[in-house]
């Protein structure tokens, strides 16, 4: 039977869940909507439209979102001691 880790132990198990999580999340996103652009300029070349560029502002709400998804690896997993997690652990862990 395993045993169900409580005090310290159930801390350290939160922080290795929320460290595997960590590591691949922030990234997923930030591959998805890449691929998001991709599709969406490719899609458009392929109809015909807009052969000598590609817009990410056209209704001024997409440049923000796409800075926002590139900041969150950068916040989890990034800065090492300034990143979030780490801030966290820090207050929590002491």
């Amino acid at each position: 039977m395993k045993q169900i880790p409580c005090g310290a132990g159930l801390i350290r198990a939160i922080f290795s869940g929320l460290d595997r999580i960590g590591e691949f999340l922030p990234q997923l996103g930030l591959r998805l909507l890449l691929a998001y652009e991709f599709w969406q300029s490719g899609e458009e070349k392929w109809n015909g439209m807009k052969w000598l560029g590609y817009n990410v502002c056209d209704n001024g709400w997409k440049l923000p979102l796409i800075y926002l998804v590139m900041f969150l690896p950068l916040l989890f997993s990034g800065p090492g001691k300034l990143s979030l997690d780490h801030l966290i652990r820090r207050q929590l862990v002491r």
